[in-house]
Order: structure tokens, then C-alpha cells, then sequence
């Protein structure tokens, strides 16, 4: 149970912290190039499928980590995902569709990740033609994600006491 716990533990932890540095201290870090930012998004990526293992995962002693701690690291994880795909639309660019210009401020980008997350896609904010498809990548992980949310969710309302 412990290398489960250290796995959710570490991707969790690199998550978070690509979210303070592209996000937060250096706002151009992703603005380089294109392939920095799908590098990026496939550090992100690779979270889930460990967080999701370590949940099912069960030690010698048939132990699991648990719907609590699996719920928090979900919750945790989506904040990461927010801050770091605003952070790579905030140093690739975004535009606006009635401005038709870019824009360098930090609560666009936020935004639109949190929209795009979200899968509820306005259009008010679109990305780079460079980066649709590190939106659509967002997309599909905010669907997982959430997903992963409401059941372990549900398997916590339900468990026996």
C-alpha cells in the first residue's frame, strides 16, 4: 500500500508543481514551442492511470488506499490540471473571438481552462490553432477526471460503515 500511497503521492506533487512554474512563476515557460507544451500535457496525462491503479491497487495484506484519500487526490489532481493548462494557454496565447487579439493576463487563461475542463466549451475564447488539440486533450481529461470524481464519490456514499 505505501509504494500506492508514494506513486498518488508523486504525480500528484510533479503536477502541482509544473502548475506553480508555468502558472504562477515564470508565465512564459510554456510559450516557447509547441512540443514543450505536449510534453507538458503528457506529464499531466500520465497521473491519472496511477492515481487509477493505486486506487484499485491492494497490498499483501489486501489493504487499499481507500475512496477518501483516492477523492482527495482527484480533487487535488483537477486543481493541477486547471493551473497547468492555463498556464500553457496563457504563455502559447488565446484569443478572444469579439477582441480578435491576444491576451497576456492570468484570468483568461484560467478561464478558459476551467471551461474547457469542464467540457462546457462557450466559444467566447478560442486557443492558438498551434494548441486545439492540448484543449481537446483537456477535454477528454476533464471528462475522466470528473468521471473519476463522481464514482469514487459514489463508492464513498455507499460504502458500508
Amino acid at each position: 500500500m505505501y509504494v500506492a500511497v508514494v506513486a498518488v503521492f508523486l504525480s500528484v506533487a510533479s503536477n502541482l508543481a509544473l502548475a506553480w512554474y508555468g502558472f504562477a512563476v515564470e508565465p512564459n515557460a510554456y510559450s516557447g514551442s509547441v512540443w514543450t507544451c505536449y510534453k507538458v500535457v503528457a506529464a499531466v496525462t500520465i497521473a491519472f492511470p496511477v492515481i487509477f491503479a493505486a486506487f484499485c491497487f491492494r497490498d499483501s495484506r489486501g489493504r487499499k488506499i481507500g475512496p477518501i484519500w483516492t477523492l482527495l487526490a482527484l480533487v487535488v489532481q483537477t486543481a493541477a490540471i486547471i493551473f497547468i493548462f492555463a498556464g500553457v494557454y496563457r504563455g502559447y496565447g488565446l484569443t478572444v473571438a469579439k477582441q480578435a487579439t491576444e491576451l497576456a493576463d492570468w484570468k483568461t487563461p484560467l478561464y478558459f481552462s476551467m471551461v474547457t475542463l469542464t467540457t462546457l466549451g462557450y466559444g467566447d475564447v478560442t486557443p492558438e490553432s498551434g494548441i486545439r488539440l492540448i484543449a481537446a486533450i483537456q477535454a477528454l481529461l476533464g471528462y475522466l477526471n470528473l468521471g473519476l470524481i463522481v464514482g469514487v464519490a459514489t463508492e464513498l456514499i455507499n460504502a458500508p460503515e
